[in-house]
């Protein structure tokens, strides 16, 4: 089966656009291991409660040179290699996610590690970082819910 980039951006929903967004990557190591895949969606804030956008999301996965099988990390991303190959092109892919996102904050839990794989790739294929403020919901959590871990 092959990949196809799935982004589109319709007007916001409210006045205020956020993105909440989750990477896929070949590990947990940051500074070594490969983006492969983001996912995201706008949440809009305006009048009222905020507003999940369903009709502003966006999906990519990056196509990967692999030569090495971790079969762990397939199983638990669930991308095999076959779809790593075929993905789009990690300048494409990159490009339209920064389009998209616009100057939007973005949220994400556990950020550090998802603002460190999406910027390491952005300076790596396109020169530059994201200037967008990263919003970790794990610090939320915490001061909502203390006792949970």
């Amino acid at each position: 089966m092959k990949w196809w980039p799935s982004w589109r951006k319709t007007a916001p929903c409210n006045e205020q656009r956020w993105i909440v967004l989750d990477v896929e990557s070949s590990g947990l190591d940051a500074k070594h291991d490969r983006l492969l895949a983001i996912a995201a969606l706008a949440v809009g804030f305006g009048q009222g409660s905020p507003q999940i956008c369903l009709g502003d999301s966006f999906e990519v996965l990056l196509r990967q040179e692999v030569s090495e099988v971790d079969k762990a990390n397939i199983l638990l991303h669930g991308i095999g290699i076959g779809a790593q190959r075929e993905g789009i092109t990690p300048r494409d892919g990159l490009a339209a996610f920064e389009q998209w996102i616009g100057s939007s904050p973005l949220i994400a839990f556990h950020a550090a590690f998802d603002q460190a794989m999406i910027q390491g790739a952005l300076q790596r294929v396109l020169g530059h970082t994201l200037p967008n403020p990263w919003v970790d919901l794990a610090h939320v959590a915490e001061a909502v819910q203390p006792e949970a871990q």
